[in-house]
């Protein structure tokens, strides 16, 4: 029921100032709806993406949409996030606070990431493609009209996930760069995604634990 009716969009109301906003993008020389967010962190090892991917990914997304890239993540993934980034983009994981977070999420183009909590926000402003470990996508996914979930095929619901026999179906780095790329261009060309399709395929094939 909760996935079946999309959430009112004046549920989300957060404290932005706008008028500060704007003079806060220009101190970064960002422009509205000209850059993209990623995301390349997570709480969990096992909902981490490799980050060579994400540099790859940086390099294609800014080259076919011509935005700029910026990085967010925690203050203790700054260093992690520079050697991905490489300079591509702006890091600016740990160097805002919640405030302006949503400020940058709410004016970039597209957000792509990990399943964290940017992710849960980003989807509440603007079409999100979330990279799926080992979760169940179907219960723990983001609410909003443009959540994109990308998983593996073979990811399993969380009452698996400690079976040491699916330990290698529960790889996230069985997404490859190409497949998230197609899932991206596809996304912003296409309609929508029904977030209710992805719940029946996936409870069709892993029933509800007994």
């Amino acid at each position: 029921t909760l996935f079946q009716k999309p959430i009112p969009q004046k549920t989300f109301t957060f404290p932005v100032d706008i008028p500060k906003e704007k003079s806060f993008f220009q101190q970064f020389l960002l422009e509205e709806r000209k850059y993209l967010v990623l995301a390349p962190c997570a709480s969990e090892a096992s909902r981490v993406w490799a980050g060579e991917n994400f540099a790859k990914l940086a390099l294609e997304l800014a080259r076919k949409y011509k935005v700029t890239v910026v990085w967010l993540g925690m203050e203790n993934e700054y260093d992690y996030i520079s050697k991905i980034s490489e300079q591509n983009g702006l890091n600016l994981a740990g160097r805002l606070n919640w405030q302006e977070v949503i400020a940058i999420l709410s004016q970039t183009r597209f957000f792509v990431g990990n399943d964290s909590g940017l992710a849960h926000l980003a989807a509440m402003f603007v079409p999100s493609f979330v990279i799926c470990g080992p979760s169940n996508v179907s219960l723990a996914s983001p609410l909003g009209k443009h959540v994109h979930m990308i998983f593996d095929e073979k990811t399993l619901p969380s009452h698996w996930r400690k079976k040491k026999r699916y330990a290698k179906q529960l790889d996230i780095n069985n997404l490859s760069v190409d497949r998230i790329l197609h899932v991206i261009h596809r996304g912003l060309a296409a309609p929508i995604r029904n977030l209710k399709k992805i719940k029946d395929k996936q409870m069709a094939k892993f029933p509800a634990k007994e």
